[in-house]
C-alpha cells in the first residue's frame, strides 16, 4: 500500500522509536516502530476499537494513531480520527503496551480538550 507523508517521529531511547506517515488521503496512518535505532521500522498492528452509535451502529472511528509516550513505565499512544472523523467530538482512543510497543491494548476513550 502506499504509506503516504511522514507525520512525526520519536525516540524512547537510543533503540526504540516510532515514526508516524499518513495516508495521502489523510483519512488514516500508519505507525512504524525500530528497536535498532531507525535502521529498519517494522509496522505496528493495533486492534482498531469498534465503537457503538446511540442507533446501534457499529464503527472504527480511531484510525490515526499519534506517536507513543512512556508514562509510569508504561508506553501510552492516543488513536485519533482521520480528517474524515467527527465521532464523538473527535474524540481518541487511548491504548497502552507493557512491551515496548509490540502488542497494544484499548484502554478507553479520551474526550478531546
Amino acid at each position: 500500500g502506499t504509506v503516504g507523508s511522514a507525520a512525526g517521529i520519536t525516540f524512547i531511547n537510543d533503540k526504540l522509536g516510532f515514526l508516524r506517515a499518513a495516508r495521502p488521503s489523510g483519512t488514516e496512518g500508519v505507525l512504524y516502530r525500530t528497536n535498532d535505532g531507525g535502521i529498519s521500522f517494522e509496522e505496528v498492528s493495533y486492534v482498531i476499537q469498534e465503537m457503538k452509535l446511540d442507533s446501534g451502529q457499529s464503527i472504527k472511528p480511531f484510525d490515526f494513531p499519534g506517536l507513543p509516550f512512556e508514562q509510569d513505565g508504561v508506553l501510552n499512544m492516543l488513536v485519533g480520527q482521520g480528517s474524515d472523523g467527527d465521532y464523538n467530538g473527535n474524540s481518541s482512543g487511548l491504548y497502552q503496551s507493557n512491551d515496548n510497543g509490540e502488542i497494544w491494548e484499548y484502554i478507553k476513550e479520551v474526550k478531546s480538550k
